[in-house]
């Protein structure tokens, strides 16, 4: 994250407060940038470089008590809404409810909405089908601008041996462009990832 030094990341599997601590002040000693940060409380996390105006929760898997994390943000004049989420890693139905309700919370506040995160569903899928209504696939409108970037071996626009993770911005934000998308290659000389997902790095023009 140091070496990209995004505006906004969306990140998950961060259990506990502990953890975002300890990621946080990482990229505060390595950037010397401050970070600014919403926490679900347990799994799911917003970081910024620039300030946050508002963040919330969104309780979006209530049977499994599962919240997203929302940060809000202000950039070149305009507003957007962040939200980062994990879907359930084995039920497409819980999936399809939970895209639904997340996409609900973010309802409730203005354009532009990115939502992104972990949602271990396969493209084309009807879980996939309802996370990407009336919202854009930023990794397709950079592909078909010309504009993603991929590595050797890796599969198209995969994460992990597939895509599964996405990130997703409301349709009816027109100031608010995909302008490239990447997936980042993070082995070490031994091949060995810190994570076993790739970051996907979005880069959006905001008008």
């Amino acid at each position: 994250i140091a070496k990209i030094n995004p505006h906004v990341a969306s990140l998950n599997e961060v259990d506990t407060s502990a953890q975002v601590a300890a990621d946080v002040n990482a990229l505060r000693a390595k950037t010397g940038a401050t970070w600014y940060l919403a926490f679900s409380g347990r799994g799911n996390l917003v970081i910024s470089r620039v300030k946050m105006e508002d963040v919330s929760k969104c309780l979006y898997a209530p049977s499994y008590d599962v919240y997203a994390a929302h940060g809000s943000i202000v950039f070149n004049g305009r507003r957007i809404n962040l939200w980062s989420g994990h879907m359930h890693v084995s039920s497409a139905s819980s999936r399809l409810s939970e895209a639904k309700a997340l996409q609900k919370c973010a309802a409730n506040w203005s354009e532009a909405r990115i939502i992104a995160g972990d949602y271990n569903m396969q493209y084309g899928s009807t879980e996939y089908k309802a996370a990407a209504t009336n919202y854009t696939d930023a990794w397709l409108a950079a592909k078909a601008a010309g504009a993603t970037a991929n590595y050797s071996g890796n599969c198209d626009g995969c994460t992990r041996k597939s895509r599964i993770d996405y990130v997703f911005s409301s349709k009816g934000a027109s100031f608010l462009k995909v302008k490239s998308a990447q997936i980042v290659d993070t082995r070490d000389s031994k091949g060995k990832m810190p994570s076993d997902h790739k970051p996907m790095v979005v880069t959006y023009t905001v008008n």
